[in-house]
């Protein structure tokens, strides 16, 4: 009866172990990152999605977390089973990510533990503000279309007016001119801020077909090397392979990596030693190209908004260029992003490496 019960227990321990490892295995390949707290805040257990998200190699007490950010340690402390989707900034090494932190706790008997959840909603505040964006730009496109058809029929009376009546005729010729003169300024600026719109919410599917990265870039800067020349700025561009190739919309990348170039020698303006260091790197699941200057940073009022369709600073800019950007590249699957690093303004644009995969 003794080895009955001996061998119950054994086989009852290697369930338990073998659970153990099926469970471990399931906290290690979820995508949602996985924090376990004890009483005194130590950090008892972590998945790999958290290392990935925090961009950390090992992750195994909260003051790690001052790399990231000084408040991040005390933060996390603090935070209280209830505490959820609370949302914070992570900037690592490679970009910087909008995290949304859920808290919950279980009672064992060793003490209580919190489990804090992070989860990476930058994907889903991209397409959802991107999707919002077009469809506020198709609404106000009709719109502003109805409201220049009557201006022109109104252009078209007046004129007539003007033709057909004599009897004063100095006091018709200049009211008619000057109001004639409204109508056509405003005309003009509609339409212009119209086509505005429909670059930015005409943007097609892309067409793929491979590229050979570095022969490509290459050709853009030729297209710049007068400009380039003439300022003095000194281009540097590195490759891990000449031969890389990616699979990309070669009109629409060109687009994207020619207006960021001109914003990059823009922002060289008052810089003394000039450069513009272009980067490509290859990862497993994608390709970046890093478009970095050493000019002035943006300002921080003016970097919240960068992103935003028809925000610009300077006075003869449309405001679509790096919001088209960003939308070229989320057709491509990819992402377009910023961040500064020891004094170099940084543009990263993401190419995922499977052809097959392309946003809808």
């Amino acid at each position: 009866m003794m080895n009955q019960i001996r061998d119950i227990l054994s086989k009852a321990k290697l369930e338990v172990i073998e659970n153990e490892k099926f469970l471990s295995l399931i906290i290690q390949n979820v995508p949602t990152g996985l924090i376990i707290l004890d009483d005194n805040n130590n950090v008892k257990h972590t998945n790999r999605a958290v290392t990935k998200l925090l961009g950390l190699p090992v992750f195994t007490h909260l003051n790690q977390l001052r790399i990231i950010n000084q408040d991040f340690p005390d933060m996390f402390r603090e935070l209280k089973a209830g505490d959820n989707n609370k949302q914070i900034k992570i900037l690592n090494e490679k970009e910087e990510k909008e995290v949304s932190l859920s808290v919950s706790s279980i009672k064992i008997k060793s003490g209580t533990l919190r489990i804090i959840t992070l989860y990476s909603i930058d994907d889903a505040l991209e397409a959802k503000e991107m999707e919002s964006w077009v469809k506020l730009i198709r609404v106000m496109t009709h719109e502003i279309m109805n409201s220049i058809a009557p201006i022109t029929s109104l252009t078209d009376t007046l004129l007539y007016s003007y033709k057909q009546d004599s009897s004063d005729p100095q006091i018709l010729k200049d009211t008619t001119i000057e109001a004639l003169s409204i109508i056509n300024s405003t005309a003009i600026g509609l339409t212009s801020f119209v086509e505005s719109y429909r670059r930015f919410s005409g943007v097609a599917k892309p067409s793929r077909t491979p590229i050979r990265l570095f022969t490509f870039i290459n050709s853009l800067l030729m297209l710049e090397d007068a400009e380039l020349r003439s300022k003095n700025i000194d281009v540097i561009l590195n490759c891990d392979s000449e031969d890389l190739m990616v699979f990309a919309d070669s009109s629409q990348l060109s687009q994207v990596i020619v207006n960021l170039l001109k914003n990059a020698i823009e922002a060289l303006n008052n810089t003394e030693h000039r450069k513009i260091e272009i980067s490509i790197v290859s990862r497993e699941d994608k390709t970046q190209i890093n478009i970095a200057n050493n000019g002035d940073p943006i300002p921080p009022e003016v970097l919240e908004n960068i992103f935003i369709p028809f925000f610009t600073t300077k006075e003869n800019g449309s405001g679509i260029g790096l919001s088209v950007s960003r939308y070229i590249m989320r057709l491509h699957g990819g992402n377009l992003k910023h961040s500064f690093e020891n004094g170099w303004t940084i543009f990263t644009l993401s190419l995922l490496n499977d052809n097959s995969n392309l946003a809808s």
